[in-house]
């Protein structure tokens, strides 16, 4: 347990270790979300036209909007796979729930653009990502 503040040079005693338990399917569907990221970030980079069949890349900006894409799937999909390397449930929570957050808006956006593949793909993976948070939340209850 940390006792704050710390003073200059106090080590805490657990030496700021951040690792916890975390589930195996939870670690496995982790690891799958954050691998799709980069698939999809890459993809972003270096053939969008592949991913976005509706958009002229011949316009101004199409291509500088689909390498942001790419650069967030790619940040998210890192930030999982770090947490899951430093096996910290609360920061893997935090990740996910960005991931999620990413879904419901891109959710969104299916539903305005009339997109039923992007709305419907987007939803799965927020309930999938929800689904994750929910089981590292039990599972934090569970170990206190």
């Amino acid at each position: 347990m940390l006792n704050f503040p710390l003073t200059p040079g106090e080590v805490p005693a657990d030496n700021c270790r951040m690792t916890g338990k975390i589930s195996i399917l939870i670690w496995v569907l982790a690891f799958a979300i954050a691998l799709l990221g980069i698939f999809v970030g890459t993809s972003l980079f270096i053939a969008p036209e592949r991913f976005l069949a509706n958009v002229d890349f011949t316009a101004r900006g199409a291509n500088f909007l689909a390498q942001m894409w790419g650069a967030r799937q790619l940040a998210i999909a890192l930030t999982i796979l770090f947490t899951l390397w430093k096996r910290n449930p609360a920061l893997l929570q935090v990740s996910l729930s960005v991931y999620a957050l990413m879904n419901l808006l891109d959710s969104g956006i299916g539903i305005v653009q009339h997109d039923i593949s992007l709305a419907a793909g987007s939803s799965v993976f927020l309930l999938l990502s929800s689904s994750l948070i929910y089981l590292l939340s039990r599972q934090k209850k569970a170990d206190s």
